[in-house]
């Protein structure tokens, strides 16, 4: 957890400033949209990547206390940021971050609602697969209009309530069934389906 919670503020600085050089600065000014010639080493999607694994530090250094009030804030700022992006794969970065730090703070709805409330339906997945999930976030997913969303909550069952996954072993929809199936049976248990 030490070393998680060290790593965590340094990977938070390199999201905050990548210092890119001058080959960084060439690929960022290839990308647009009238060049000719595109190069994709990475560059771009650093910052977002050094995010979501500070965040994963972060959530792996809660036994040691985990980051300074301070560091967590800016984390989040910088995953609300990217999750407000138009970019989906910054949307999605984003998603992971808050998800990852809503399991290693005390209050996980802090950080889950701006995910189950987003209407990116890859971002509400990511939530259900990944966030730490109180029965109110829970209640709000097994809703969800999108089949894989609820699909990645049956994935979850063990950590499920009981009405929950009643209310899954209830969903017709192939995927759920099949993700709440595989689930169970990684727990040693059997669903029974409701009619």
């Amino acid at each position: 957890p030490d070393v998680n919670s060290r790593l965590a503020g340094r990977l938070l600085m390199i999201a905050e400033n990548p210092a890119r050089n001058e080959h960084d600065q060439a690929e960022l000014a290839s990308q647009d949209p009238l060049s000719r010639g595109r190069l994709d080493m990475g560059a771009k999607g650093l910052p977002m990547q050094a995010l979501v694994v500070a965040a994963s530090a972060a959530s792996s250094a809660a036994a040691a206390g985990g980051l300074p009030t301070h560091a967590v804030q800016r984390l989040v700022t910088h995953a609300v940021r990217l999750l407000h992006s138009p970019d989906r794969e910054a949307s999605k970065h984003g998603a992971f971050a808050l998800a990852l730090a809503s399991r290693s703070q005390p209050s996980p709805a802090t950080y889950t609602t701006a995910l189950v409330v987003h209407p990116n339906d890859e971002v509400r997945v990511i939530a259900a697969a990944t966030a730490a999930l109180d029965e109110i976030t829970q209640r709000i997913l097994v809703a969800d209009s999108s089949p894989q969303v609820r699909a990645r909550l049956a994935s979850r069952a063990p950590e499920l309530a009981a009405d929950i996954l009643a209310a899954l072993r209830a969903d017709e929809h192939p995927d759920v069934v099949r993700a709440l199936a595989s689930s169970t049976a990684e727990s040693g248990s059997k669903p029974t389906r409701a009619t």
